[in-house]
């Protein structure tokens, strides 16, 4: 038996918890940039936002990315693990 779909509502509000989770992140860098190096700290967002990432695709069953979606992967990759926290 397939999984029910969720309904739009659903997602928009697991969409307002992400923004509502990440707003925070701003603030508690801040705070821990006092006492830690700011690679360390960068580097630890990475780690537990890639932990709760794979939780949640490993929980919800999705496909693997196929052919050039790896390519694309990557450079977002890239751009929200290093630039990001580096130009932030």
């Amino acid at each position: 038996m397939a999984p029910a779909l969720s309904s739009s509502r659903t997602g928009l509000w697991w969409g307002l918890l992400g923004v509502v989770a990440f707003s925070f992140t701003m603030v508690f860098t801040r705070v821990a940039v006092g006492g830690l190096s700011p690679l360390f700290i960068g580097a630890g967002r990475a780690v537990v936002a890639a932990a709760l990432a794979a939780t949640a695709l490993t929980v919800t069953r999705q496909a693997l990315p196929r052919g050039r979606q790896w390519l694309r992967l990557v450079v977002v990759a890239a751009g929200v693990v290093a630039g990001f926290p580096l130009l932030t």
